[in-house]
């Protein structure tokens, strides 16, 4: 069974939340700083967030923070241990709830469409390719772990999916979801993500950018080996790629890849592959895409403020953001993106 891979996207769907980025970038840096200077006094970490093992590798500085690249898994991670509360307990306004505001019912159906449903898409697109039909895959039990405000499971459900559950821990969150998807089970757990596999089964997994933010991954990818043959996961995690190196030559503006904050760790396509194996998982499919050309354009229009600003400089700025997707094209495809899709399945 080959593995199929897919390759970047468009970047309208983020457009939106770019913007955002943009115009307040300056200010979101400064919150990152401060926050990040209280956490590089915390007690340092033992073992690696991803293996388990003894925590012993190359060191590099990253926007003030020392982080380590794993010598087993290649996993890359703050030397100093996140608390299970950490952001929230230095910044209340720099948890999950900043960054999934609730929204109107057309701005929610919106950030559905653009962002959720494509993923959704892929799964399918994938899995039909490798022999499986529509009918069969919409029959089957899904669950997401880590449903954050529930469009992925409102996805779901405009695909006729009919066993479709959503557990997350935030409770902001959950009752969000529960708004905006009465009809939805959306289940709010309180304990381990490894607790959450062992007290729940379905035919596929999902979580999208959820195991970044979990601090001891080992027991989660035992809890995965558990589960019956056949068993489909797709995730989604952040890879260090050109944004991450970015980020250290930008330090004034904000970090969203490798942050220090809501980010203390991101993959590599190595852990990703170690996980895997730890799981006895096959991947199946891949989509390979990232974000890192908007956060160069960010980067650089927010250093041209800070001198006056000519008409050829304005020219090229256009032609650069005309030129973004084929720029970020080119990264996805030699594996130099910030994001990874995986489809695995356990075997």
């Amino acid at each position: 069974m080959g593995r199929i891979t897919k390759h970047s996207k468009t970047s309208y769907d983020i457009a939106q939340e770019n913007s955002v980025r943009t115009t307040s970038s300056l200010e979101l840096a400064k919150k990152q700083k401060r926050i990040t200077e209280q956490f590089s006094k915390f007690p340092f970490r033992k073992q690696c967030v991803c293996c388990g093992k003894k925590l012993l590798g190359a060191e590099f500085s990253h926007r003030g923070l020392r982080f380590i690249e794993c010598e087993n898994c290649n996993h890359i991670q703050s030397k100093n241990l996140p608390t299970p509360n950490y952001p929230e307990d230095i910044s209340q306004k720099s948890g999950f709830d900043s960054i999934y505001t609730d929204l109107s019912s057309r701005e929610y159906a919106s950030r559905t469409d653009r962002i959720y449903r494509p993923k959704l898409e892929w799964i399918f697109e994938t899995l039909i390719e490798l022999g499986h039909s529509k009918e069969e895959l919409i029959n089957k039990k899904w669950i997401e772990l880590g449903s954050g405000a529930g469009n992925f499971l409102s996805t779901c459900k405009n695909s006729e999916i009919t066993d479709v559950t959503g557990i997350e821990v935030n409770e902001n969150l959950v009752s969000i979801s529960r708004k905006h998807n009465p009809q939805l089970k959306t289940i709010q757990w309180s304990s381990s993500f490894e607790a959450i596999l062992k007290e729940h089964d379905a035919d596929i997994f999902c979580s999208f950018f959820v195991l970044e933010h979990i601090h001891d991954l080992s027991p989660v990818w035992k809890e995965f080996s558990r589960k019956p043959r056949g068993t489909i996961f797709a995730f989604s995690v952040p890879v260090f790629g050109l944004s991450g190196i970015a980020e250290n030559i930008f330090p004034e503006h904000f970090a969203r890849n490798l942050d220090g904050v809501v980010h203390t760790q991101v993959f590599t396509d190595t852990s990703i592959e170690y996980a895997m194996q730890e799981a006895n998982y096959q991947i199946l499919g891949e989509w390979i895409f990232g974000q890192d050309t908007s956060d160069l354009i960010r980067f650089l229009q927010n250093c041209s403020k800070s001198s006056p600003s000519t008409k050829t400089e304005k020219k090229l700025f256009q032609q650069l953001s005309k030129a973004h997707d084929t720029i970020q094209s080119a990264f996805d495809q030699n594996h130099l993106s910030d994001q990874r899709h995986i489809l695995a399945i356990r075997t």
